[in-house]
């Protein structure tokens, strides 16, 4: 290949015409192979495997290779120059190689991945090339006698003009891969094909303007070369019987192709036609969720008709059970995802409230476009009774209608589960009735059940709300309690309180069709923690413990752990020894001095006292709770009370005249029925004046029935008692309490006094106690007293009547009156 240069061209330049049918014939022919070869392109695009697709490829390339070969010589027999030309046939066919290459290339390269700008320029520019060296090898076949230079800027045209447009052509094509809906001839593919037609003939003619044709010396052509008029032949021949097979090969596949979806798309008109009649109600509605259709079994489900719910929205089945978040979930889905399901409840036309299974799926068109939205539901309403009735005989004993034994395995995984992540403990205890048997075999199973039923009622009617009774078989039971946020040792003593309580209720009369019957049970308790993970563990361990309890005699419980057992016998070893503390007189009440700055008694308190003949001296914060909690508490308030009128009394006659003596009330003793009628008749009984006695209340008192306690604390004040809110500022300490109950006096707790003088925070509590009471215009006294700093500064903010070990600590009556007469004397002595 030689470039033109003017100056060293001394020959003259021959002039060239083109035939402008063949011209055009040309431009056609590139445009009819370019079309072939993207449609089979798309053909690859659907060939499920390698050796189909290595087929069209090789059809493709061919097909293309051999179109852009015939229209450049066919453009070259356009060529009309004055000296005759013919062409060498080794080099004519040896040019069709390098367009079949890059088609073939370009076409396996499209293939193997997603076509985006970098790979389609590079496809375009390897298929330019190709074009290119086909013609320039072609040009190299002419055998005329001249010389033959190409101009080198149109050279370089030609080239870029080739690569551009083949790279523009292969943009448009691959737009029309991997279509939804086939036509038979697509636009873009002919737009396409125009293109590259464009691009191949393009290259071809300004690759012609750039050839200058030199008159030669030599008039003879060389005798190797072939006839145009044999060339024209030969191209004719091979292009038609190739074209024909590229054209009408994608062609009936194509429309082989949509026979096959016009069937598919019938057989789906058809299926869906005889889904629409099924016996699942169907709603569509359009794009905006207006109803545009229904089947028979809508109406059969919702009692409207079609006619009443076309052009509606599916908000008139609206059951108004469901708040506005629920409906904004649901199309929330929808528009995410594409599609709902999940339970509704709906309304009928008469108003029924209907529970239903719900699927909703939008529809699309091609573009993405929601069009419509098809609802497919059905009324579960019975379905979901039933399933709960299943559930209940899956989870619930049927004869006591208490959880059963599989339903316990999943509430005792879950609560290990919790004490594991909160770090909580709970309890559980098995239960066996005594001698249960006897009564079964000797009556019958009917009286059995009948009994086994009543047991049911009492061990649920006795359990707070952290406790599940469930039976675990025959006449076994289980009580659950709950993983909490307790110390074991507040944990064990609530499930003891819950073991008394069971075999006192359990233990009373039963009468069962007709039959007095008796029964005990004995029970086995054991704790569990987040350690524990087996259930079947815990379990036997609380059985263990329950047999336990049936070696010691039955009608008893037992702890599993050692530890756990010690502690419940001691405490119930307490018990049975506090019961009989009044009865042995080993109960006693102590005196602590209530005095002014200077030291003038101005009352005093009564404490009780508990010296075992064995334990020796038993602390108040021990036995005080259990009294509280078995009920003793009413009986040992009852005799502290009489102590103190009787111990006035005695005073009285032995001239110390003691103003009031507090007498501490406890919450359970303050709710009896007939408290105010008991304290009244104890005073009257002594002939005792009410402001003697002061009674000491703490908040809990009030907290439980505030409206209970004004009228009781209203009845006695009436009477002349007075009364001294205790332990204030450690509780809930309202005042809306203080403002509504007729307190005389407000008590500062120890934990305050004894705080006072190191901790500013306690001293600022104080103050502001110190504060309201006189606002209230109560009386004030501070106990816990035992340093002169906490007295000057009690007194400096204000208080000035005190109780505690720096005066005094609690005495004995004889010992008071010795202290009373002391003070009394010391008193005068000053004076």
């Amino acid at each position: 290949m030689e470039f033109f240069y003017q100056q060293l061209v001394l020959q003259p330049i021959l002039d060239k015409s083109y035939n402008p049918y063949l011209v055009i014939l040309s431009i056609i022919i590139a445009i009819i192979s370019a079309f072939t070869a993207l449609g089979v392109s798309e053909r690859l695009s659907v060939s499920k495997t390698k050796t189909q697709q290595l087929l069209w490829i090789l059809f493709g390339a061919s097909t293309m290779g051999t179109g852009i070969w015939a229209m450049h010589f066919i453009g070259l027999l356009a060529l009309i120059l004055p000296v005759p030309v013919s062409y060498n046939l080794t080099i004519t066919i040896i040019s069709v190689f390098p367009a079949i290459f890059a088609s073939g290339l370009v076409l396996w390269l499209k293939n193997k991945a997603s076509a985006n700008m970098t790979r389609l320029l590079f496809c375009g520019v390897l298929l330019g090339g190709g074009i290119g060296i086909m013609h320039y090898v072609g040009m190299m076949a002419m055998e005329v006698n001249a010389g033959m230079y190409h101009i080198k800027s149109l050279f370089m045209l030609s080239l870029l003009v080739a690569m551009l447009l083949a790279t523009v052509a292969l943009k448009i094509q691959s737009k029309t891969s991997h279509r939804l809906i086939y036509s038979f001839i697509d636009k873009k593919q002919a737009y396409s094909a125009i293109v590259m037609g464009l691009a191949v003939s393009g290259m071809h003619y300004t690759a012609m303007e750039a050839t200058v044709f030199v008159q030669a010396t030599n008039n003879h052509p060389p005798e190797t070369a072939i006839n145009a008029v044999l060339l024209a032949m030969m191209i004719s021949i091979v292009m038609l019987l190739s074209l024909s097979l590229a054209i009408m090969t994608p062609l009936m596949l194509r429309y082989k192709q949509m026979l096959r979806e016009l069937a598919q798309n019938e057989e789906a008109l058809r299926i869906a036609a005889t889904t629409f009649q099924t016996h699942e109600a169907i709603m569509i509605t359009d794009g905006h969720a207006n109803i545009v259709r229904v089947n028979q079994a809508f109406v059969n489900t919702t009692g409207f008709t079609e006619a009443e719910v076309l052009g509606k929205n599916p908000r008139l089945l609206s059951s108004g059970k469901h708040n506005i978040i629920f409906y904004k979930n649901i199309w929330s889905s929808i528009i995410s995802t594409g599609k709902w399901n999940g339970e509704i409840w709906n309304r009928r036309k008469n108003g029924e409230i209907f529970l239903e299974w719900q699927t909703i799926s939008a529809v699309k068109n091609i573009k993405g476009v929601i069009t419509h939205y098809v609802s497919f539901f059905s009324d579960i309403t019975d379905l979901k009774s039933s399933k709960q009735a299943v559930e209940k005989l899956a989870y619930y004993d049927p004869l006591t209608n208490l959880p059963n034994r599989r339903l316990l395995y999943e509430r005792l995984k879950n609560e290990l589960a919790i004490a594991k992540k909160y770090q909580r403990i709970g309890a559980l205890l098995f239960m066996d009735l005594d001698r249960f048997k006897n009564i079964n075999d000797s009556l019958g199973h009917s009286v059995g059940d009948a009994l086994l039923v009543e047991v049911a009622h009492r061990l649920q009617a006795i359990l707070s709300n952290d406790a599940t009774a469930i039976r675990l078989g025959g006449d076994e039971f289980i009580v659950l309690i709950a993983a909490q946020d307790e110390t074991a040792h507040k944990l064990i003593d609530h499930a003891q309180t819950i073991a008394e309580n069971m075999i006192t209720q359990i233990g009373l009369p039963y009468l069962v069709v007709e039959h007095d019957l008796y029964i005990s049970p004995s029970i086995g308790i054991t704790l569990y923690t987040g350690d524990d993970n087996c259930v079947d563990l815990i379990l036997k361990r609380a059985d263990t413990a329950m047999y336990h309890a049936k070696d010691a005699g039955r009608n008893t419980y037992r702890f599993y752990q050692q530890r756990m057992q010690e502690l419940a016998d001691a405490r119930l070893t307490l018990e049975k020894n506090l019961r009989k503390a009044i009865e042995k007189d080993e109960l006693s009440v102590r005196y602590q001095p209530q005095s002014s700055f200077t030291g003038e008694i101005i009352g005093a308190e009564a404490l009780i006292r508990w010296c075992h003949s064995k334990q020796g001296m038993i602390s108040p914060s021990e036995f005080i709770p259990i009294a509280e909690e078995t009920g003793l508490i009413i009986e040992i308030g009852s005799w502290v009370i009489e102590n103190v009128c009787q111990q006035i009394n005695e005073w009285d006659l032995m001239g110390i005249v003691v103003p009031h003596i507090a007498v501490n009330i406890s919450p359970k003793q303050f709710h009896q029925a007939d408290f105010v009628s008991v304290v009244i008749r104890i005073i009257e009984s002594h002939k005792i004046k009410p402001n003697r006695v002061l009674l000491e209340i703490t908040e809990g008192v009030f907290l439980k029935n505030i409206e209970e306690a004004i009228i009781k604390m209203n009845v006695l004040r009436k009477y002349g008692f007075s009364f001294s809110i205790d332990d204030f500022g450690t509780g809930y300490s309202s005042l809306s309490y203080l403002k509504r109950l007729p307190f005389d006096q407000l008590k500062i707790d120890q934990s305050f006094t004894n705080d006072l003088i190191n901790n500013p925070h306690s001293a600022a509590i104080v103050q502001a106690i110190i504060v309201m009471a006189e606002g209230l215009g109560l009386s004030l006294i501070a106990e816990g007293v035992e340093t002169n700093k906490q007295l000057n500064c009690l007194s400096d903010y204000g208080c000035h009547f005190f109780q505690g070990y720096y005066f005094s600590k609690p005495l004995l009556p004889e010992p008071f009156a010795d202290y009373f007469l002391n003070k009394l004397i010391s008193s005068a002595g000053v004076q």
